[in-house]
């Protein structure tokens, strides 16, 4: 996770071409000098006649593979650059989210009889105002079978048909 974080804190300082022209330089680097100690140390190639197949071994070769290398590399920022970005818009959408969320939480005075509620300014305010201005919820009305009974006793005996 460290070289992870290491490599995005080079990219986000250098850009993403320069890294990755860094990274080839380096790698090509890297090659020609294990490709000059394989040539020269370990393989003995000192003659005149040898110079072509030592510059191939140690130059050209180092050369074609260096480039494969840095397209990997560039790959790889490419993906970190993209998953960053999708981290950076769910974050936005989650506060956005967050920032539209409304919730009624605690205790809530309310009055026992008239069934207004207490702001936290002190003030009373009827229910539907109340839970309207904390909340997403809408109020629509209507009267249940005992209030019903008890408001219009007159009509309480015609039933539906």
């Amino acid at each position: 996770m460290y070289k992870v974080k290491s490599i995005q804190a080079f990219v986000r300082k250098y850009g993403a071409k320069r890294s990755a022209v860094v990274v080839t330089l380096a790698v090509m680097g890297v090659s020609i000098l294990v490709s000059f100690i394989i040539c020269f140390g370990i393989l003995g190639f000192r003659g005149r006649e040898q110079l072509l197949v030592s510059f191939m071994l140690s130059v050209i070769v180092p050369a074609m593979i260096s480039p494969l290398i840095s397209y990997g590399f560039s790959r790889l920022i490419e993906m970190l650059d993209q998953s960053e970005q999708r981290n950076e818009e769910l974050i936005l959408e989650l506060q956005k989210t967050f920032a539209n969320l409304k919730t009624l939480k605690g205790l809530l005075p309310i009055c026992s009889s008239c069934k207004k509620i207490r702001n936290d300014s002190g003030y009373w305010s009827q229910i539907e105002d109340y839970i309207g201005s904390h909340s997403e919820a809408e109020f629509s009305h209507g009267i249940c079978p005992d209030c019903f009974k008890k408001l219009y006793p007159q009509y309480a005996g015609i039933q539906k048909q």
